[in-house]
């Protein structure tokens, strides 16, 4: 089931079972048996709706763990760039804090 099954099922109960009220009374077996069919036409409209929000959040799941792995990668070249540019100059606060001091 998905979206458009939703919509569907929502059309449905908004026009009532069959299109029309049912004429018999409250407590006849036909009435029971139209609640009964209206109660799990509501069941399935609200089963179609939380397969489509299920659907909805996967699809979000989804973008962001990807745009999560992306973060991580970039993350992970700016920290190697940094330290490639670290190493290359001379007298960086990286090397003077690796390097034994001479005043000793």
């Amino acid at each position: 089931m998905g979206l458009g099954d939703y919509h569907r099922c929502q059309q449905r109960t908004s026009r009532g079972l069959h299109g029309a009220p049912c004429p018999a009374a409250p407590w006849s077996p036909a009435a029971a048996a139209a609640r009964e069919e209206r109660n799990r036409m509501r069941m399935e409209c609200a089963l179609a709706r939380l397969r489509a929000e299920l659907l909805e959040l996967r699809f979000q799941n989804h973008q962001l763990a990807s745009t999560l792995l992306d973060l991580n990668t970039k993350m992970r070249q700016l920290k190697q760039q940094h330290e490639l540019d670290g190493a290359s100059r001379p007298g960086s606060p990286e090397d003077k804090a690796m390097s034994p001091s001479r005043s000793e």
